[in-house]
């Protein structure tokens, strides 16, 4: 039988696109591609294997076991594949600084034409969803094509009148669209799609290895903030609403754990740090997925403020192993949270809000227990990784059976 030839165009370096192609795509069924939907980044997560990459050798610095490297030779005898490292990074500087060619467009375009894929799959709209639609426009291409919009991809960008537009050129050749909530497919009704829309959050669901037994409250003394500081993401709003409740935090010995922490932020929490003798704010290291999990597990709040977003997976790991959610209300998750129900979904510039949520929580954690058990069992039924696998395979094969 046949394997299912998949090209997927992405971001080759990003956990979102590994979780997808590594969690969902069964490579005794399919056979997988990858090629990078932006210039002069192509490194590759560590966690893809199995797949074949088709790259410019001289722009990748280094490979893992597990993957195939597909050269494309587009620019003829400019393409070389130098050993000597001095000439390969001066040939590299040069051509980048004078933009001899645009590798992008013609790689891809070479891809399809020499792959020949039964399916076409972009993840993310700004770079590999604008690039193809242009492609498919202008080299009348008809192979099937499948996009997942990520978290801002329409709500950051739909006022913008260029952006509108190349969205709407975009969603014409999409036979099927993944969105990750409600109001993204009230956005892609508005640009004018007319074909098959599905929700499904970008990074696959929660596996259920990744879903403990709920602690007890007392056993809960951190509280986690994601840190991402360069707009649209406000992880500094998240710090300045923290620092309002500084005294509660203190006096309950809470530990405050900022991960994906930006520069700006890690500037300001060294500062205060510096200042304080009794800091709760620890900047933590790159964590494995398994240490974040265990983090949520111990964590009273999670807190992800955006000036917009998705269905972010921090939130939903949160929500799944007890961790009471206060985040954006110009996101997806309204889809799941109810706000001063099980959750709390606020202006992401009311900083006043925010520490208002954190106070009420911190001095109600005894009221907490049976919106934990609600919101792990939301995230079982709605976002179990398991049954998201089986679906989007359905949906890859009914593509071919067309």
């Amino acid at each position: 039988m046949n394997k299912i030839k998949i090209l997927f165009v992405g971001f080759p370096f990003s956990i979102h696109t590994a979780r997808w192609i590594a969690n969902f795509i069964d490579t005794e069924k399919f056979d997988i591609h990858l090629i990078s939907s932006i210039q002069y980044d192509y490194n590759i997560h560590p966690s893809l294997k199995e797949i074949t990459y088709h790259v410019n050798r001289y722009e990748l610095k280094s490979v893992h076991e597990g993957i195939v490297i597909k050269p494309l030779d587009i620019l003829g005898r400019f393409n070389l594949n130098f050993n000597i490292t001095f000439l390969n990074r001066l040939f590299k500087i040069i051509f980048r600084k004078l933009s001899l060619v645009s590798k992008l467009r013609p790689g891809i375009i070479k891809t399809i034409r020499s792959l020949k894929p039964d399916i076409i799959h972009t993840l993310e709209s700004q770079s590999a969803g604008y690039i193809l639609s242009d492609i498919y426009q202008k080299e009348n291409i008809r192979i099937p094509w499948i996009h997942s919009v990520w978290g801002i991809d329409f709500d950051y960008y739909i006022e913008n009148e260029y952006h509108r537009s190349k969205l709407e050129s975009m969603l014409v050749n999409i036979k099927i669209l993944f969105v990750e909530g409600t109001r993204d497919v009230i956005y892609a009704q508005k640009l004018g799609y007319k074909n098959k829309i599905e929700i499904m959050q970008s990074t696959g669901g929660i596996s259920s290895k990744d879903i403990k037994k709920i602690c007890n409250n007392t056993e809960r003394k951190i509280i986690l903030l994601k840190g991402y500081d360069e707009k649209p993401r406000l992880g500094i709003n998240g710090f300045h609403a923290l620092l309002n409740c500084i005294d509660l935090i203190n006096q309950n010995n809470l530990q405050v754990v900022i991960y994906s922490c930006g520069e700006k932020l890690t500037h300001l929490i060294n500062e205060y740090n510096r200042e304080s003798l009794n800091s709760p704010f620890r900047i933590a290291e790159e964590m494995s997925r398994e240490e974040f999990i265990d983090l949520n597990l111990k964590s009273l709040i999670t807190i992800n403020i955006n000036d917009t977003d998705g269905m972010p997976n921090s939130i939903l790991e949160g929500m799944a192993n007890g961790a009471i959610p206060i985040a954006s209300n110009k996101s997806c998750l309204n889809d799941i949270i109810e706000n001063n129900e099980n959750g709390f979904l606020l202006n992401p510039y009311d900083i006043n809000e925010i520490s208002n949520c954190i106070k009420w929580i911190v001095n109600n954690k005894s009221l907490l227990e049976d919106i934990r058990i609600k919101n792990q069992q939301l995230i079982i039924s709605r976002y179990n990784f398991e049954e998201y696998r089986d679906q989007i395979q359905r949906f890859y094969k009914s593509l071919v059976t067309l």
